[in-house]
Protein backbone atom coordinates (compact mmCIF):
# COMPACT_ATOMS: atom_id res chain seq x y z
CA UNK A 1 0.00 0.00 0.00
CA UNK A 2 2.84 2.41 0.83
CA UNK A 3 4.36 1.73 -2.58
CA UNK A 4 1.10 2.61 -4.30
CA UNK A 5 0.73 5.79 -2.26
CA UNK A 6 4.24 6.88 -3.22
CA UNK A 7 3.28 6.53 -6.89
CA UNK A 8 0.12 8.57 -6.47
CA UNK A 9 1.30 11.43 -4.27
CA UNK A 10 3.17 14.49 -5.46
CA UNK A 11 2.11 14.09 -9.11
CA UNK A 12 1.59 17.76 -9.85
CA UNK A 13 1.73 17.15 -13.62
CA UNK A 14 -1.25 14.79 -13.37
CA UNK A 15 -3.22 17.45 -11.52
CA UNK A 16 -2.39 19.92 -14.30
CA UNK A 17 -4.00 17.64 -16.90
CA UNK A 18 -7.09 17.04 -14.80
CA UNK A 19 -7.63 20.73 -14.05
CA UNK A 20 -7.07 21.60 -17.71
CA UNK A 21 -9.69 19.06 -18.79
CA UNK A 22 -12.24 20.15 -16.18
CA UNK A 23 -11.67 23.87 -16.79
CA UNK A 24 -12.14 23.39 -20.53
CA UNK A 25 -15.23 21.23 -20.08
CA UNK A 26 -16.89 23.62 -17.64
CA UNK A 27 -15.90 26.84 -19.42
CA UNK A 28 -17.12 25.69 -22.82
CA UNK A 29 -20.32 24.07 -21.54
CA UNK A 30 -21.20 26.87 -19.15
CA UNK A 31 -21.42 24.36 -16.30
CA UNK A 32 -24.32 22.57 -18.01
CA UNK A 33 -22.74 19.17 -17.52
CA UNK A 34 -24.30 16.24 -15.69
CA UNK A 35 -22.51 15.73 -12.34
CA UNK A 36 -22.12 12.02 -13.09
CA UNK A 37 -20.49 12.75 -16.47
CA UNK A 38 -18.16 15.29 -14.83
CA UNK A 39 -17.10 12.87 -12.08
CA UNK A 40 -16.63 9.84 -14.34
CA UNK A 41 -14.74 11.75 -17.05
CA UNK A 42 -12.54 13.51 -14.48
CA UNK A 43 -11.63 10.25 -12.78
CA UNK A 44 -10.92 8.62 -16.14
CA UNK A 45 -8.61 11.49 -17.23
CA UNK A 46 -6.87 11.34 -13.84
CA UNK A 47 -6.24 7.60 -14.09
CA UNK A 48 -4.99 7.71 -17.70
CA UNK A 49 -2.64 10.59 -16.85
CA UNK A 50 -1.36 8.83 -13.73
CA UNK A 51 -0.81 5.60 -15.70
CA UNK A 52 1.02 7.50 -18.46
CA UNK A 53 3.40 9.19 -16.03
CA UNK A 54 4.07 5.99 -14.10
CA UNK A 55 4.76 4.20 -17.40
CA UNK A 56 7.21 6.95 -18.32
CA UNK A 57 8.97 6.56 -14.95
CA UNK A 58 9.24 2.80 -15.50
CA UNK A 59 10.63 3.16 -19.03
CA UNK A 60 13.00 5.99 -18.05
CA UNK A 61 14.33 4.28 -14.94
CA UNK A 62 18.02 4.43 -15.86
CA UNK A 63 17.89 8.11 -16.77
CA UNK A 64 15.96 9.00 -13.62
CA UNK A 65 18.62 7.35 -11.50
CA UNK A 66 20.91 10.12 -12.78
CA UNK A 67 18.52 13.05 -13.23
CA UNK A 68 15.81 12.37 -10.63
CA UNK A 69 17.13 9.82 -8.12
CA UNK A 70 14.47 10.71 -5.53
CA UNK A 71 11.54 9.49 -7.61
CA UNK A 72 9.79 6.37 -6.20
CA UNK A 73 11.06 3.93 -8.84
CA UNK A 74 14.52 5.46 -9.24
CA UNK A 75 15.06 5.47 -5.47
CA UNK A 76 13.93 1.87 -5.07
CA UNK A 77 10.94 2.71 -2.91
CA UNK A 78 8.69 1.08 -5.49
CA UNK A 79 9.51 -2.18 -7.27
CA UNK A 80 9.17 -2.61 -11.04
CA UNK A 81 6.54 -5.31 -10.51
CA UNK A 82 4.38 -3.08 -8.32
CA UNK A 83 4.66 -0.22 -10.81
CA UNK A 84 3.69 -2.48 -13.72
CA UNK A 85 0.64 -3.85 -11.92
CA UNK A 86 -0.37 -0.33 -10.94
CA UNK A 87 -0.06 0.84 -14.57
CA UNK A 88 -2.18 -2.05 -15.88
CA UNK A 89 -4.88 -1.51 -13.24
CA UNK A 90 -4.98 2.26 -13.86
CA UNK A 91 -5.28 1.86 -17.61
CA UNK A 92 -7.98 -0.80 -17.26
CA UNK A 93 -10.09 1.30 -14.90
CA UNK A 94 -9.63 4.44 -17.02
CA UNK A 95 -10.85 2.63 -20.15
CA UNK A 96 -13.79 1.05 -18.32
CA UNK A 97 -14.92 4.45 -17.02
CA UNK A 98 -14.33 6.06 -20.41
CA UNK A 99 -16.67 3.56 -22.05
CA UNK A 100 -19.55 5.03 -20.03
CA UNK A 101 -18.90 8.50 -21.50
CA UNK A 102 -18.81 7.73 -25.23
CA UNK A 103 -16.63 6.07 -27.86
CA UNK A 104 -14.92 9.32 -28.90
CA UNK A 105 -13.87 9.93 -25.30
CA UNK A 106 -12.54 6.36 -25.21
CA UNK A 107 -10.60 7.00 -28.43
CA UNK A 108 -8.90 10.03 -26.86
CA UNK A 109 -7.83 7.87 -23.91
CA UNK A 110 -6.36 5.24 -26.23
CA UNK A 111 -4.43 7.85 -28.23
CA UNK A 112 -3.10 9.33 -24.98
CA UNK A 113 -1.83 5.92 -23.85
CA UNK A 114 -0.24 5.20 -27.24
CA UNK A 115 1.56 8.56 -27.19
CA UNK A 116 2.82 7.88 -23.66
CA UNK A 117 4.42 4.63 -24.81
CA UNK A 118 5.77 6.20 -28.01
CA UNK A 119 7.45 8.88 -25.88
CA UNK A 120 9.67 6.51 -23.88
CA UNK A 121 9.03 2.98 -25.15
CA UNK A 122 11.73 0.78 -26.63
CA UNK A 123 11.79 0.70 -30.42
CA UNK A 124 10.14 4.12 -30.74
CA UNK A 125 11.47 6.25 -27.89
CA UNK A 126 10.47 9.61 -29.31
CA UNK A 127 12.21 11.42 -26.45
CA UNK A 128 15.63 10.31 -27.74
CA UNK A 129 15.48 13.02 -30.46
CA UNK A 130 14.41 16.57 -29.73
CA UNK A 131 12.05 17.01 -32.72
CA UNK A 132 10.10 13.82 -32.05
CA UNK A 133 10.13 14.51 -28.30
CA UNK A 134 8.60 17.95 -28.75
CA UNK A 135 6.13 16.63 -31.34
CA UNK A 136 4.87 13.67 -29.32
CA UNK A 137 4.80 15.52 -25.99
CA UNK A 138 3.02 18.50 -27.58
CA UNK A 139 0.33 16.26 -29.01
CA UNK A 140 -0.03 14.44 -25.68
CA UNK A 141 -0.50 17.67 -23.74
CA UNK A 142 -2.84 19.09 -26.39
CA UNK A 143 -5.12 16.05 -26.15
CA UNK A 144 -5.83 16.47 -22.41
CA UNK A 145 -8.20 19.47 -22.69
CA UNK A 146 -9.14 18.58 -26.29
CA UNK A 147 -10.81 15.45 -24.93
CA UNK A 148 -13.62 17.73 -23.75
CA UNK A 149 -14.77 17.91 -27.39
CA UNK A 150 -16.13 14.38 -27.01
CA UNK A 151 -18.64 15.79 -24.50
CA UNK A 152 -19.20 19.42 -25.54
CA UNK A 153 -18.81 19.12 -29.31
CA UNK A 154 -16.36 21.15 -31.43
CA UNK A 155 -15.54 24.64 -30.21
CA UNK A 156 -12.79 27.11 -31.06
CA UNK A 157 -12.50 27.77 -27.33
CA UNK A 158 -11.59 24.14 -26.69
CA UNK A 159 -8.89 24.41 -29.37
CA UNK A 160 -7.49 27.62 -27.87
CA UNK A 161 -7.48 26.23 -24.31
CA UNK A 162 -5.75 23.08 -25.57
CA UNK A 163 -3.23 25.23 -27.44
CA UNK A 164 -2.46 27.29 -24.33
CA UNK A 165 -1.85 24.16 -22.28
CA UNK A 166 0.31 22.72 -25.07
CA UNK A 167 2.51 25.84 -25.21
CA UNK A 168 2.94 25.88 -21.43
CA UNK A 169 3.59 22.14 -21.56
CA UNK A 170 6.32 22.66 -24.16
CA UNK A 171 7.78 25.38 -21.95
CA UNK A 172 7.86 23.02 -18.96
CA UNK A 173 9.34 20.14 -21.00
CA UNK A 174 12.13 22.25 -22.49
CA UNK A 175 12.82 23.78 -19.10
CA UNK A 176 13.16 20.25 -17.74
CA UNK A 177 15.56 19.40 -20.56
CA UNK A 178 17.86 22.16 -19.38
CA UNK A 179 17.62 20.69 -15.88
CA UNK A 180 18.42 17.18 -17.24
CA UNK A 181 21.15 18.40 -19.59
CA UNK A 182 24.03 16.41 -18.09
CA UNK A 183 22.07 13.19 -17.64
CA UNK A 184 20.67 13.38 -21.18
CA UNK A 185 24.15 13.80 -22.65
CA UNK A 186 25.41 10.73 -20.78
CA UNK A 187 22.48 8.53 -21.81
CA UNK A 188 22.37 9.68 -25.45
CA UNK A 189 19.08 11.55 -25.29
CA UNK A 190 19.26 14.32 -27.90
CA UNK A 191 17.05 17.07 -26.52
CA UNK A 192 16.89 20.56 -28.02
CA UNK A 193 19.30 21.75 -25.31
CA UNK A 194 21.79 18.95 -26.08
CA UNK A 195 21.52 19.44 -29.87
CA UNK A 196 21.70 23.24 -30.00
CA UNK A 197 23.07 24.29 -26.63
CA UNK A 198 21.56 25.84 -23.54
CA UNK A 199 21.58 29.40 -24.95
CA UNK A 200 19.35 28.45 -27.87
CA UNK A 201 17.16 26.38 -25.54
CA UNK A 202 16.62 29.53 -23.44
CA UNK A 203 15.67 31.47 -26.60
CA UNK A 204 13.13 28.75 -27.38
CA UNK A 205 11.62 29.17 -23.91
CA UNK A 206 11.19 32.90 -24.52
CA UNK A 207 9.55 32.25 -27.89
CA UNK A 208 7.09 29.84 -26.25
CA UNK A 209 6.23 32.48 -23.64
CA UNK A 210 5.46 35.00 -26.38
CA UNK A 211 3.33 32.44 -28.27
CA UNK A 212 1.25 31.52 -25.22
CA UNK A 213 0.54 35.20 -24.50
CA UNK A 214 -0.84 35.55 -28.04
CA UNK A 215 -2.96 32.41 -27.58
CA UNK A 216 -4.31 33.67 -24.25
CA UNK A 217 -5.26 37.00 -25.86
CA UNK A 218 -7.07 35.10 -28.64
CA UNK A 219 -8.98 33.09 -26.03
CA UNK A 220 -10.02 36.29 -24.30
CA UNK A 221 -11.30 37.70 -27.60
CA UNK A 222 -13.26 34.49 -28.28
CA UNK A 223 -15.29 35.10 -25.12
CA UNK A 224 -16.09 38.59 -26.44
CA UNK A 225 -15.39 40.21 -23.11
CA UNK A 226 -12.53 42.07 -21.48
CA UNK A 227 -11.50 40.16 -18.40
CA UNK A 228 -9.09 42.29 -16.39
CA UNK A 229 -8.19 39.43 -14.03
CA UNK A 230 -7.25 37.05 -16.85
CA UNK A 231 -5.34 39.59 -18.98
CA UNK A 232 -3.61 41.08 -15.96
CA UNK A 233 -2.52 37.67 -14.73
CA UNK A 234 -1.34 36.68 -18.21
CA UNK A 235 0.85 39.78 -18.51
CA UNK A 236 2.16 39.37 -14.98
CA UNK A 237 3.10 35.73 -15.63
CA UNK A 238 4.70 36.66 -18.95
CA UNK A 239 6.93 39.26 -17.26
CA UNK A 240 7.72 36.94 -14.34
CA UNK A 241 8.79 34.01 -16.50
CA UNK A 242 10.72 36.16 -18.97
CA UNK A 243 12.73 37.55 -16.08
CA UNK A 244 13.37 34.15 -14.52
CA UNK A 245 14.22 32.46 -17.82
CA UNK A 246 16.92 35.11 -18.34
CA UNK A 247 18.47 33.96 -15.05
CA UNK A 248 19.12 30.57 -16.67
CA UNK A 249 21.84 32.23 -18.75
CA UNK A 250 24.04 32.58 -15.68
CA UNK A 251 27.01 30.16 -15.56
CA UNK A 252 27.10 27.47 -12.84
CA UNK A 253 23.44 28.02 -11.97
CA UNK A 254 22.15 25.79 -9.17
CA UNK A 255 19.97 23.03 -10.69
CA UNK A 256 17.49 23.44 -7.83
CA UNK A 257 16.55 26.85 -9.28
CA UNK A 258 15.42 25.20 -12.53
CA UNK A 259 13.45 22.57 -10.65
CA UNK A 260 11.69 25.23 -8.58
CA UNK A 261 10.85 27.22 -11.71
CA UNK A 262 9.40 24.09 -13.33
CA UNK A 263 7.18 23.47 -10.29
CA UNK A 264 6.05 27.11 -10.37
CA UNK A 265 5.16 26.62 -14.04
CA UNK A 266 2.89 23.68 -13.20
CA UNK A 267 1.18 25.57 -10.39
CA UNK A 268 0.74 28.59 -12.65
CA UNK A 269 -0.94 26.45 -15.32
CA UNK A 270 -3.47 25.26 -12.74
CA UNK A 271 -4.18 28.80 -11.56
CA UNK A 272 -4.55 30.09 -15.11
CA UNK A 273 -7.02 27.34 -15.99
CA UNK A 274 -9.09 28.15 -12.90
CA UNK A 275 -9.05 31.86 -13.71
CA UNK A 276 -10.44 30.97 -17.14
CA UNK A 277 -13.63 29.91 -15.38
CA UNK A 278 -14.08 33.53 -14.25
CA UNK A 279 -15.39 34.21 -17.77
CA UNK A 280 -18.67 32.51 -16.88
CA UNK A 281 -18.89 32.93 -13.11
Amino acid sequence: MLEILSLIKARLSVLVYVVAFDATLLAVSGFSISPSILIISTLSVYLISLANYTLSDLLDLEEDRINNPKRPLASGKVSKRTALLFIIASYALAFILGYFINLLFEAFLIVSAVLAYAYSGNGIRAKSKWWSKIGISSLGVFIAPLTAISITGFSIRVILMALILMLWGDFSINLGDIFDYEGDKKTGVITFAVAYGKDNAIKLLKALLAAQLVAETALLISFKSFNILYMGLSLLLFAYFMKNVSVLERPNLDRSYIKQLKNVTRIMIIVLQLVTLSFIL
